[in-house]
């Protein structure tokens, strides 16, 4: 089955190879993830917070260029369509969309919500584990701590999507995804391919 999507990969990107961002790709001189975060002059990376081990997606949003309003990246788009099983939309994937939408999911009510009820729930747990472990008050402190505990979880992995979110920033999270493994594929296999079938051409 590994095998199988490599050459599946190996086809995909064979069809593509002509075109001037591949070749750059296969060059080292460009990167399919550089090229998703400045089209959209938004950049999203894994940070670690806290002594618990937790990583959360941050992201780091970018004045807006005027001159990409109403266009979309289709050429890249469709490049990086091979390595991801469902189609993208293109349309959540407008310039336009992909910042909306992150401005809805990141608007100051919302975000204050979350932080207050994940500092909230966090402050619970630690109360119930501080009577337990400390004052030795299992029957108050074991249920605060699973309560509040649990609560944190659900806030920071499973709180609501706003409900007039356009699906932008999900998907732009998707292409980011699929330019990754795009990368490390051409890294890992596709330059040592195309290496070989340039010397056996000569």
């Amino acid at each position: 089955m590994k095998y199988q999507k490599i050459n599946n990969f190996i086809r995909h990107i064979e069809n593509w190879e002509g075109h001037h961002l591949v070749r750059d790709v296969i060059r080292s001189n460009r990167k399919f993830e550089k090229e998703v975060e400045d089209f959209y002059d938004l950049r999203t990376y894994w940070e670690s917070i806290g002594g618990h081990g937790g990583i959360f997606r941050k992201f780091d949003f970018k004045p807006e260029d005027t001159k990409k309003s109403g266009t979309t990246p289709k050429d890249l788009i469709s490049i990086l369509n091979g390595f991801e099983e469902e189609t993208f939309d293109m349309n959540r994937l407008s310039y336009n969309a992909v910042r909306e939408d992150y401005r809805i999911w990141n608007n100051l009510f919302r975000k204050t919500a979350k932080m207050t009820l994940g500092f909230s729930s966090l402050a619970v747990g630690l109360f119930g584990g501080f009577l337990a472990a400390v004052l030795e008050n299992f029957y108050l402190g074991v249920p605060l701590a699973i309560v509040g505990f649990s609560s944190h979880y659900w806030t920071v992995f499973n709180y609501p999507d706003p409900k007039d979110t356009n699906g932008g920033l999900n998907e732009y999270i998707r292409l980011h995804e699929s330019a990754e493994i795009a990368d490390s594929f051409i890294e890992r296999y596709y330059k040592r391919y195309f290496i070989n079938k340039e010397l056996s051409d000569k």
